[in-house]
């Protein structure tokens, strides 16, 4: 396991570091302005439930960072209620561990950008890798296995979680109570909280551009099955198909395996129908996939059809033959959901919210046609 924990500067106890995140959540959900006056000291003792040695020291620290500042005859005021202590916040990242199979371009790459964007505020990212078998099987235990994850919440070092994790249909901390705020970030339709992937909105997007291409019979390749899970790019290759005029038999759409392999099991199974049953046009919902299916198309067959695919700004895959690419931009993605979250640790009675990223629709000139979302 490799992870980045790094204490609060300055030499703080832990009382101390909760005291200081305290005043900093108290400023928030008062929306306090500059120039606005704290509590006096007792009456933030009782408030907050710190003795007097912490609350000075929490203090004296916030006004150190320029958060708070102190006014001769007027006492302790807010200077800059924008102003991140440095360090004072830890996000934990629950994520894939590199070792496991199937970890994408897009998963190193999202893991990239979230802890760009949770430094660049002024927070410590915290890695945990899932390991799967960690721990001993429990009758009713289904905590995920992330290495250090329950010692460090259980002694306050972890303010928040960002999940890059769904399992079994739930998100990595749906089947326990973590104790403090979770947002997802990433392809899971149904998380509870944090910003996801419209592919319903994408899969519409690639149906309309392969029917503005003539396409009359379309295949949507996709290793996800078509359940409630993933309702909403299914329903949404449904909806679009029915409003371009389209018919959906049951040879289409094709599901496959994960990555090139199951791309080039797809093709293999299209290679399988005759000429007059294939798709002309194929939208696929993962780049990797896409890799597998133009190669396995390539060599062995002259069979050309109209492909679309999803794809990843930061992270472009090559193919072997001519596709359209609808693209993710990973790096607003990653900050909308750090966003989100950072929001909830400032103020955790925020209610749970999902948020969409929407294709763009935007052309970019090269090779391939791309379109960013």
């Amino acid at each position: 396991m490799v992870r980045s924990v790094q204490r609060n500067g300055g030499g703080d106890g832990p009382q101390t570091v909760r005291a200081q995140k305290a005043l900093v959540r108290l400023v928030q959900a008062r929306r306090l302005g500059p120039g606005a006056q704290l509590p006096n000291q007792a009456q933030l003792r009782a408030l907050l439930g710190f003795s007097n040695d912490s609350l000075s020291a929490a203090m004296n620290r916030l006004v150190e960072l320029g958060f708070l500042q102190r006014r001769r005859r007027v006492g302790t005021t807010v200077a800059d209620p924008g102003a991140t202590p440095p360090g004072l916040w830890r996000i934990g990242i629950l994520t894939s561990s590199p070792w496991e199979e199937f970890v994408s371009p897009f998963d190193s790459q999202l893991l990239h950008y979230l802890q760009a964007h949770i430094g660049r505020r002024l927070c410590v990212p915290c890695i945990y890798f899932h390991t799967p078998g960690l721990r001993p099987a429990v009758p009713g235990d289904r905590r995920p296995d992330f290495p250090g994850l329950t010692a460090d919440l259980e002694s306050g070092v972890v303010d928040g979680l960002m999940s890059r994790f769904s399992v079994d249909g739930e998100s990595a901390t749906e089947a326990w109570d973590p104790g403090v705020p979770v947002c997802y970030a990433g392809s899971w339709e149904e998380a509870p909280c944090g910003a996801c992937i419209d592919y319903r909105e994408l899969v519409v997007n690639g149906v309309e551009l392969l029917a503005a291409r003539g396409c009359r019979r379309i295949g949507l390749v996709s290793a996800a099955p078509p359940t409630a899970e993933f309702h909403r790019f299914w329903g949404g290759f449904t909806a679009a198909m029915k409003e371009n005029g389209l018919s959906i038999r049951p040879d289409r759409p094709v599901c496959s395996g994960q990555g090139p392999q199951g791309g080039r099991q797809v093709a293999a199974q299209l290679l399988a129908l005759s000429p007059r049953q294939r798709p002309d046009g194929l939208m696929v919902v993962d780049d990797r996939i896409c890799t597998g299916l133009c190669a396995g198309l390539r060599e062995a067959s002259d069979y050309r059809p109209v492909i679309v695919t999803h794809a990843n700004h930061q992270a472009p895959l090559d193919f072997a033959l001519p596709v359209t690419r609808i693209e993710v931009d990973i790096d607003a993605l990653a900050d909308r959901a750090v966003s989100m979250l950072l929001a909830r640790v400032l103020d955790p009675t925020l209610a749970d919210e999902r948020v969409y990223l929407p294709p763009l629709a935007v052309a970019v000139a090269r090779k391939d046609r791309r379109i960013c979302a």
